[in-house]
């Protein structure tokens, strides 16, 4: 594969003869090349990003309330009273629904 060294002298001559139709083709090729490496790049880079964000460990907690490691039977009846209660709660308004008063 040869690689061609004077793109730059080329592009120069192909613009300045931009009105010629072969000048306007290889500028054509020249221009879609350009756009598809970009869309390229960009998805790449876009893709990349996702992975790195999605790959990178979630922050330590900071909000200074250190967590309990055991809870003692009295909290643990206090927990349990507390969901009793709501379910109550819930069965009751569930039973015997809210009266609402006419707008009007």
């Amino acid at each position: 594969m040869r690689f061609d060294q004077n793109i730059r002298i080329k592009m120069t001559s192909l613009y300045a003869a931009r009105h010629e139709p072969e000048a306007y083709t290889l500028l054509a090729r020249a221009y879609w090349a350009v756009m598809v490496v970009v869309v390229a790049v960009l998805m790449v880079g876009g893709i990349a990003y996702g992975v790195w964000e999605f790959l990178k460990p979630l922050p330590e907690a900071t909000s200074g309330v250190k967590p309990q490691l055991n809870l003692s039977k009295a909290q643990l009846e206090k927990i349990l009273k507390g969901f009793q209660t709501r379910s109550d709660n819930y069965e009751k308004s569930r039973v015997a629904p809210t009266v609402v008063r006419d707008p009007s």
